[in-house]
């Protein structure tokens, strides 16, 4: 069987493409499915917009049910003001009152969003599916108020820092597909 070098690639390349097609037999469809995951590679462009033919709304979904910390990500941002505690210490709207930014896939923002619990982030999170997150301020009222509120009154309390979490998002989603992809390859599914 003679293989044609092709222009740009290595012996080596060319030996294991040659393996995967020779394991594979004449099927050229499958020794495609073969090849290894990191040559396929995710593109985000300065937008972060995502330019994977991997990327599917299924497993967004697959993550944030099974694997997206909620009750972490609450206690962290709430600073363990938890609404339902018994303690006079703590602030029982603190959440409710942080603002939350959910980006939609085509790049739909959706401002001003915040929650009373735990369950209602969740709740939210799961019928959205956002794509992209952004955790705000906490201010002086619940955002989604924030046009039924004097200008003035309005305000900051505690600034946060704008955090993005498409790459942890994106870097659970590399090793789910990897892992679907393994056991497909593998014939388990």
């Amino acid at each position: 069987m003679a293989v044609a070098m092709a222009e740009g690639s290595t012996p080596i390349a060319d030996a294991q493409k040659r393996k995967i097609e020779e394991e594979a037999g004449s099927d050229t469809s499958s020794a495609k499915r073969l090849v290894p995951d990191a040559l396929a590679k995710m593109e985000v462009d300065a937008g972060l917009r995502i330019k994977n033919a991997d990327f599917s709304p299924e497993l967004l979904h697959v993550y944030y049910e099974k694997m997206f910390p909620f009750t972490q990500m609450f206690r962290w941002l709430s600073y363990k003001n938890d609404p339902k505690g018994s303690s006079r210490l703590t602030e029982k709207d603190f959440f409710l009152r942080r603002e939350f930014t959910f980006v939609l896939q085509g790049d739909i923002f959706c401002r001003y969003l915040c929650f009373r619990d735990v369950d209602e982030f969740k709740a939210q999170v799961m019928a959205r599916q956002p794509i992209r997150m952004e955790i705000g301020a906490v201010f002086t009222h619940p955002p989604k108020n924030h046009n039924m509120v004097i200008k003035d009154a309005y305000k900051p309390l505690e600034k946060s820092w704008c955090l993005t979490l498409i790459w942890m998002i994106m870097t659970t989603f590399g090793h789910a597909v990897q892992e679907q992809r393994s056991a497909r390859n593998a014939g388990l599914s």
